[in-house]
Protein backbone atom coordinates (compact mmCIF):
# COMPACT_ATOMS: atom_id res chain seq x y z
CA UNK A 1 0.00 0.00 0.00
CA UNK A 2 1.07 3.62 -0.66
CA UNK A 3 0.14 6.21 2.04
CA UNK A 4 -0.02 9.70 2.16
CA UNK A 5 -2.43 9.68 -1.18
CA UNK A 6 -6.38 10.97 -1.24
CA UNK A 7 -8.20 7.99 -3.43
CA UNK A 8 -6.69 8.29 -6.73
CA UNK A 9 -6.04 12.03 -7.01
CA UNK A 10 -3.44 13.08 -9.96
CA UNK A 11 -2.85 9.64 -10.55
CA UNK A 12 -3.12 9.19 -14.44
CA UNK A 13 -4.63 5.98 -15.26
CA UNK A 14 -5.08 4.69 -18.34
CA UNK A 15 -8.37 2.63 -19.19
CA UNK A 16 -8.36 0.19 -22.34
CA UNK A 17 -11.49 -1.41 -22.18
CA UNK A 18 -13.36 -0.88 -25.15
CA UNK A 19 -15.73 1.97 -25.69
CA UNK A 20 -19.00 0.51 -25.18
CA UNK A 21 -17.82 -0.69 -22.17
CA UNK A 22 -15.54 1.55 -20.21
CA UNK A 23 -18.25 4.54 -19.42
CA UNK A 24 -18.55 2.59 -15.46
CA UNK A 25 -15.01 1.91 -14.64
CA UNK A 26 -14.27 5.58 -15.89
CA UNK A 27 -16.81 7.13 -13.78
CA UNK A 28 -15.44 5.30 -10.62
CA UNK A 29 -12.09 6.39 -11.28
CA UNK A 30 -12.53 9.80 -12.08
CA UNK A 31 -14.92 10.17 -8.96
CA UNK A 32 -11.64 9.30 -6.88
CA UNK A 33 -9.80 11.58 -8.13
CA UNK A 34 -7.66 10.05 -11.21
CA UNK A 35 -7.41 11.58 -14.48
CA UNK A 36 -8.42 8.85 -16.68
CA UNK A 37 -6.79 8.68 -19.95
CA UNK A 38 -9.49 6.75 -22.60
CA UNK A 39 -7.28 4.13 -24.89
CA UNK A 40 -9.34 1.63 -25.83
CA UNK A 41 -6.62 -1.49 -26.88
CA UNK A 42 -10.08 -3.08 -28.44
CA UNK A 43 -13.28 -2.98 -30.29
CA UNK A 44 -16.33 -4.89 -30.26
CA UNK A 45 -17.34 -6.10 -34.11
CA UNK A 46 -19.89 -8.66 -34.99
CA UNK A 47 -18.76 -12.14 -35.88
CA UNK A 48 -17.56 -12.91 -39.18
CA UNK A 49 -20.94 -14.61 -39.59
CA UNK A 50 -24.01 -15.39 -37.88
CA UNK A 51 -24.57 -18.68 -39.54
CA UNK A 52 -23.46 -20.77 -36.26
CA UNK A 53 -25.13 -18.66 -33.72
CA UNK A 54 -28.47 -18.86 -35.56
CA UNK A 55 -28.53 -22.14 -36.24
CA UNK A 56 -28.25 -22.45 -32.25
CA UNK A 57 -30.82 -19.89 -31.49
CA UNK A 58 -33.35 -21.89 -33.56
CA UNK A 59 -32.04 -25.15 -31.27
CA UNK A 60 -33.10 -22.95 -28.24
CA UNK A 61 -36.16 -22.00 -29.61
CA UNK A 62 -36.83 -25.48 -29.75
CA UNK A 63 -35.60 -26.57 -26.14
CA UNK A 64 -32.82 -28.03 -27.16
CA UNK A 65 -30.22 -26.44 -24.61
CA UNK A 66 -30.17 -27.03 -20.38
CA UNK A 67 -28.38 -23.92 -19.96
CA UNK A 68 -27.12 -20.88 -21.62
CA UNK A 69 -24.10 -19.52 -20.24
CA UNK A 70 -23.13 -15.94 -20.43
CA UNK A 71 -18.79 -15.40 -19.46
CA UNK A 72 -19.41 -11.23 -20.51
CA UNK A 73 -21.62 -8.08 -20.81
CA UNK A 74 -20.69 -8.46 -24.49
CA UNK A 75 -22.23 -12.16 -24.98
CA UNK A 76 -25.23 -10.79 -23.42
CA UNK A 77 -26.26 -7.89 -25.44
CA UNK A 78 -24.56 -9.23 -28.75
CA UNK A 79 -26.59 -12.33 -28.27
CA UNK A 80 -29.73 -11.27 -27.07
CA UNK A 81 -29.76 -8.89 -29.61
CA UNK A 82 -29.40 -11.20 -32.51
CA UNK A 83 -32.00 -13.26 -30.55
CA UNK A 84 -34.75 -10.61 -31.09
CA UNK A 85 -33.97 -9.78 -34.58
CA UNK A 86 -35.07 -13.88 -34.94
CA UNK A 87 -37.77 -13.24 -32.77
CA UNK A 88 -36.52 -15.75 -30.64
CA UNK A 89 -36.75 -15.75 -26.89
CA UNK A 90 -35.08 -17.97 -24.60
CA UNK A 91 -37.35 -20.90 -23.40
CA UNK A 92 -38.39 -20.87 -19.41
CA UNK A 93 -37.48 -24.42 -19.36
CA UNK A 94 -33.89 -23.36 -19.88
CA UNK A 95 -31.85 -22.19 -17.03
CA UNK A 96 -29.39 -19.59 -17.44
CA UNK A 97 -25.73 -18.77 -15.99
CA UNK A 98 -23.94 -15.51 -15.57
CA UNK A 99 -19.86 -15.26 -15.46
CA UNK A 100 -20.47 -12.52 -12.61
CA UNK A 101 -23.00 -10.00 -11.08
CA UNK A 102 -22.16 -6.92 -13.84
CA UNK A 103 -23.59 -9.91 -16.39
CA UNK A 104 -26.37 -10.96 -14.02
CA UNK A 105 -27.53 -7.47 -13.58
CA UNK A 106 -27.12 -6.90 -18.07
CA UNK A 107 -28.92 -9.98 -17.90
CA UNK A 108 -31.82 -8.88 -15.79
CA UNK A 109 -32.37 -5.49 -17.44
CA UNK A 110 -33.13 -7.38 -20.46
CA UNK A 111 -35.79 -9.61 -18.82
CA UNK A 112 -33.68 -13.09 -18.63
CA UNK A 113 -33.97 -13.74 -15.05
CA UNK A 114 -30.17 -16.13 -14.01
CA UNK A 115 -30.27 -19.14 -12.22
CA UNK A 116 -26.25 -19.27 -11.18
CA UNK A 117 -23.46 -17.36 -11.01
CA UNK A 118 -20.28 -18.25 -9.27
CA UNK A 119 -18.50 -16.73 -6.02
CA UNK A 120 -15.91 -16.12 -8.16
CA UNK A 121 -16.13 -14.52 -11.22
CA UNK A 122 -14.10 -16.30 -14.00
CA UNK A 123 -15.35 -18.78 -16.82
CA UNK A 124 -13.73 -21.70 -15.14
CA UNK A 125 -15.42 -21.09 -11.63
CA UNK A 126 -18.58 -21.15 -14.00
CA UNK A 127 -17.94 -24.23 -15.15
CA UNK A 128 -16.87 -25.63 -11.72
CA UNK A 129 -20.62 -24.57 -10.85
CA UNK A 130 -22.02 -25.71 -13.75
CA UNK A 131 -20.61 -28.81 -12.51
CA UNK A 132 -21.04 -32.57 -14.00
CA UNK A 133 -24.24 -33.09 -16.27
CA UNK A 134 -25.25 -34.46 -19.19
CA UNK A 135 -27.50 -32.24 -20.94
CA UNK A 136 -26.35 -29.57 -23.85
CA UNK A 137 -25.06 -26.42 -22.88
CA UNK A 138 -24.84 -23.30 -25.10
CA UNK A 139 -22.45 -20.16 -24.58
CA UNK A 140 -22.60 -16.98 -26.82
CA UNK A 141 -19.23 -16.30 -26.65
CA UNK A 142 -16.25 -14.01 -28.44
CA UNK A 143 -14.37 -15.65 -31.66
CA UNK A 144 -11.64 -17.08 -30.33
CA UNK A 145 -12.12 -17.09 -26.62
CA UNK A 146 -10.07 -19.18 -24.20
CA UNK A 147 -11.02 -23.05 -24.73
CA UNK A 148 -10.69 -23.71 -20.61
CA UNK A 149 -14.38 -23.40 -20.42
CA UNK A 150 -15.68 -25.64 -22.55
CA UNK A 151 -13.25 -28.18 -22.43
CA UNK A 152 -14.18 -28.40 -18.78
CA UNK A 153 -17.67 -28.70 -19.16
CA UNK A 154 -17.37 -31.24 -21.49
CA UNK A 155 -15.11 -33.02 -19.10
CA UNK A 156 -18.14 -33.07 -16.86
CA UNK A 157 -20.29 -34.50 -19.32
CA UNK A 158 -22.13 -32.02 -20.60
CA UNK A 159 -22.45 -31.46 -24.71
CA UNK A 160 -21.62 -27.43 -25.49
CA UNK A 161 -22.06 -25.52 -28.36
CA UNK A 162 -20.03 -22.37 -28.48
CA UNK A 163 -21.49 -19.97 -30.83
CA UNK A 164 -19.26 -16.63 -31.50
CA UNK A 165 -21.73 -13.58 -31.18
CA UNK A 166 -19.10 -10.64 -31.42
CA UNK A 167 -14.87 -10.51 -31.61
CA UNK A 168 -12.53 -7.95 -30.74
CA UNK A 169 -10.68 -5.73 -33.10
CA UNK A 170 -7.58 -3.72 -32.82
CA UNK A 171 -8.69 -0.05 -32.29
CA UNK A 172 -6.55 2.76 -34.38
CA UNK A 173 -3.36 2.36 -33.14
CA UNK A 174 -1.81 6.31 -34.27
CA UNK A 175 -3.98 8.40 -31.82
CA UNK A 176 -3.15 11.66 -29.12
CA UNK A 177 -3.27 8.81 -25.85
CA UNK A 178 -1.28 6.40 -27.98
CA UNK A 179 1.41 8.77 -28.39
CA UNK A 180 1.17 10.21 -24.51
CA UNK A 181 1.22 6.32 -23.14
CA UNK A 182 4.73 5.87 -25.44
CA UNK A 183 5.77 8.89 -23.84
CA UNK A 184 5.28 7.45 -20.69
CA UNK A 185 2.83 9.81 -19.63
CA UNK A 186 1.06 7.55 -17.33
CA UNK A 187 1.44 6.36 -13.54
CA UNK A 188 -1.49 3.30 -13.90
CA UNK A 189 -2.75 0.88 -16.88
CA UNK A 190 -5.80 -1.12 -16.15
CA UNK A 191 -6.53 -4.72 -18.15
CA UNK A 192 -9.46 -6.03 -18.37
CA UNK A 193 -9.08 -8.84 -20.66
CA UNK A 194 -6.34 -10.89 -22.30
CA UNK A 195 -7.04 -9.30 -25.40
CA UNK A 196 -6.73 -5.98 -24.03
CA UNK A 197 -3.08 -6.67 -23.06
CA UNK A 198 -2.37 -8.54 -26.37
CA UNK A 199 -3.69 -5.64 -28.49
CA UNK A 200 -1.82 -2.92 -25.97
CA UNK A 201 1.85 -4.52 -26.10
CA UNK A 202 1.34 -4.49 -30.17
CA UNK A 203 -0.36 -0.66 -30.17
CA UNK A 204 1.72 0.91 -27.94
CA UNK A 205 4.76 -0.99 -26.88
CA UNK A 206 7.17 -3.51 -25.61
CA UNK A 207 6.53 -3.68 -22.28
CA UNK A 208 10.52 -3.06 -21.06
CA UNK A 209 10.40 0.47 -22.99
CA UNK A 210 7.03 1.85 -21.07
CA UNK A 211 8.29 0.36 -17.46
CA UNK A 212 5.74 -1.97 -17.43
CA UNK A 213 8.38 -5.43 -17.19
CA UNK A 214 9.49 -7.17 -14.27
CA UNK A 215 11.11 -5.32 -11.59
CA UNK A 216 14.78 -4.52 -12.47
CA UNK A 217 14.60 -4.86 -16.25
CA UNK A 218 13.41 -1.39 -17.25
CA UNK A 219 13.49 2.19 -16.26
CA UNK A 220 9.99 3.55 -14.97
CA UNK A 221 8.80 0.36 -12.99
CA UNK A 222 7.10 2.33 -10.54
CA UNK A 223 4.14 2.52 -12.36
CA UNK A 224 1.65 0.38 -11.48
CA UNK A 225 -0.20 -2.67 -14.23
CA UNK A 226 -3.55 -3.72 -12.77
CA UNK A 227 -5.62 -7.04 -13.76
CA UNK A 228 -9.07 -7.16 -13.78
CA UNK A 229 -8.83 -11.58 -12.45
CA UNK A 230 -6.41 -14.07 -12.94
CA UNK A 231 -6.92 -15.17 -16.72
CA UNK A 232 -6.10 -11.84 -17.65
CA UNK A 233 -3.27 -11.46 -15.30
CA UNK A 234 -1.90 -14.64 -16.83
CA UNK A 235 -1.99 -12.72 -20.31
CA UNK A 236 -0.34 -10.34 -19.10
CA UNK A 237 2.61 -12.28 -17.39
CA UNK A 238 2.91 -14.56 -20.56
CA UNK A 239 3.42 -11.08 -22.38
CA UNK A 240 6.17 -9.94 -20.63
CA UNK A 241 3.98 -7.67 -18.41
CA UNK A 242 4.56 -7.48 -14.78
CA UNK A 243 1.44 -7.48 -12.92
CA UNK A 244 1.34 -5.23 -9.32
CA UNK A 245 -2.59 -5.95 -8.38
CA UNK A 246 -4.91 -8.43 -9.79
CA UNK A 247 -8.84 -7.46 -8.53
CA UNK A 248 -10.06 -10.06 -6.09
CA UNK A 249 -13.44 -9.38 -7.31
CA UNK A 250 -13.13 -9.76 -11.03
CA UNK A 251 -15.31 -6.70 -11.67
CA UNK A 252 -15.14 -2.92 -12.54
CA UNK A 253 -15.40 -2.24 -8.82
CA UNK A 254 -13.43 -4.49 -7.95
CA UNK A 255 -10.56 -3.39 -9.79
CA UNK A 256 -10.85 -0.29 -8.43
CA UNK A 257 -11.13 -1.11 -4.73
CA UNK A 258 -7.89 -2.72 -5.88
CA UNK A 259 -6.31 0.37 -6.89
CA UNK A 260 -7.57 2.04 -3.74
CA UNK A 261 -6.11 -0.23 -1.49
CA UNK A 262 -2.88 0.08 -2.94
CA UNK A 263 -2.43 3.78 -3.55
CA UNK A 264 -4.83 4.77 -0.13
Amino acid sequence: MISGRTGLAGLRVIVTRAREQAAGLTTRLEELGAAVIHLPSISIVPPGSWEEADAAALRLAAGDYSWVAFTSLNGVTRFLDRLEQLEVTIPAATKVAAVGRSTAHALAGRGVDTGLVPDRFTAMDLARRLGPGSGRILTPRAAGAPQDMPRALRRAGWAVDEVAVYRTAPAPGDTPAVRSARAGHFDVVTFSSASTVRYFVNVVGPPSTLGLAPAGSCAGATRVVACIGPVTAEAALSLGVRVDLVAPQHTADGLVAALRHHFG
